[in-house]
């Protein structure tokens, strides 16, 4: 269904703002897989900082949906004929707060009163919340475009320290919110913090918008996913180490390594190093040295290309090594590319690490190399452990497994440069 018709029988609506507004859950619609794109703009502290953030709906349980965000808490919502209610909030798997009741963003008891006060338990406190439906004005929004008409909401609640924290939501029928505005401020009415975010691309029940805009929608999904990786930030020191490299259990060599505070290695200096293990360290570090996506993908186009269910393919035009990727909930999960011989190879990564900064770390993959009709010549199993150095995380250990042989780069006597 394109987006036209989806968000066009609600100019009527638009055109004449009096008349009764029905809640439908298309106003707001969840299904496993469903995913937005948004730029967010942070002001805060008289600075302004911009960053894409992703929000993808996962089944939590029953009619439940959980909105999965890496940048900040998970969202438990549900959108039926009894309203959007949101459920409670996880901001770790340890630590989550539920909402007794659900809190009311729309209701159809809300759309007819058009106001409504509400009390809610939440972590053991009384709290106070309030509800307002503005009608139907037009917004726009790149991933709707122009003037689209739009339900909006207003809802707030008092939190802890007599702080008052508000949300602003235009709901687009069919999409979702293309615009929120967040704000918390002090009973006094200062503004301690404002969040905008605008929807850029959505995903919604199959439907990408905006319309024709699969191949944005991929690229915006990719560049998150690139972004978020773990890498040498602006302040790494640099380091120095030694490399200690065992066949079994048994130390087969040891180098010495320093990199630079620019993440590349300085000098490497090892005797007797078995076959391709200068290459395995090499890779390890050139893996870590941080660049900006713009650096990285200068004249290369992104292409939606098809995915297992419950991923996004992204195909790279333009790139010397043919590089696909597949990304989901924020990850790279699979990169396919040609190395340096022009052998086809692919990397499936099965577990991440995230850091307090709210990137990844790939901890656990497998390296596979193609035969030209894609049959499988070789496949290596792959187990990383990091450590932290200062704000970056550093290898302390990578373990290759091929058949019956493992080997182990051990990283020792680690110093700051």
């Amino acid at each position: 269904m394109g987006l036209a018709l989806l968000v066009s029988p609600l100019f009527a609506l638009a055109s004449a703002p009096d008349e009764t507004i029905e809640w439908n859950p298309a106003w707001f619609p969840l299904a496993e897989g469903d995913i937005w794109v948004y730029r967010q703009t942070m002001l805060r502290d008289g600075q302004e900082t911009q960053k894409l953030r992703l929000k993808t709906a996962r089944v939590e349980r029953g009619r439940v949906f959980r909105l999965v965000d890496v940048d900040g808490d998970d969202y438990l919502f549900s959108s039926d004929a009894q309203g959007l209610l949101l459920h409670g909030e996880v901001k770790s798997e340890a630590e989550a707060v539920a909402f007794d009741p659900p809190l009311a963003y729309v209701t159809p008891d809300l759309l007819r009163l058009r106001m409504a006060r509400s009390t809610h338990q939440a972590e053991g406190r009384s709290l106070q919340a309030s509800a307002q439906i503005a009608g139907v004005q037009p917004v726009d929004a790149t991933a709707v475009g122009k003037a689209q008409p739009a339900l909006v909401t207003r809802f707030e609640y008092q939190t802890s320290g007599n702080r008052t924290f508000s949300i602003e939501n235009h709901f687009v029928r069919g999409v979702g919110a293309v615009r929120r505005t967040f704000k918390l401020a002090t009973d006094a009415g200062r503004v301690l913090f404002e969040s905008r975010h605008e929807l850029l691309a959505a995903r919604v029940g199959g439907a990408v918008c905006p319309p024709g805009g699969e191949n944005a929608f991929a690229a915006l999904l990719f560049r998150h996913a690139f972004e978020h990786r773990e890498v040498f930030g602006p302040s790494f020191p640099g380091f120095s180490c030694r490399v200690r490299v065992f066949e079994g259990d048994s130390v087969q060599a040891e180098a010495a390594l320093e990199v630079g505070a620019d993440g590349r290695i300085a000098a490497l200096q090892g005797k007797n190093l078995p076959r391709g293990a200068e290459e395995v360290i090499r890779s390890i570090v050139r893996h870590r040295r941080g660049a900006s996506f713009e650096e990285r993908n200068r004249s290369v186009v992104f292409r939606l290309s098809p995915a297992p269910s419950g991923r996004v393919g992204v195909a790279v035009e333009g790139d010397s090594m043919g590089s696909r990727y597949e990304v989901s909930d924020g990850v790279i999960r699979q990169v396919t590319r040609l190395d340096e011989g022009q052998r086809r190879f692919r990397i499936d990564v099965h577990d991440v690490q995230w850091t307090p900064r709210g990137h990844y770390l790939a901890t656990r993959f497998d390296v596979t190399l193609l035969e030209n009709d894609g049959t499988v010549s070789e496949k290596q199993g792959v187990v990383d452990v990091y450590e932290p150095l200062g704000e970056d995380w550093i290898p302390r250990r990578r373990t290759i497994r091929k058949g019956e042989i493992v080997q182990t780069f051990e990283f020792t006597d680690v110093r700051r440069k």
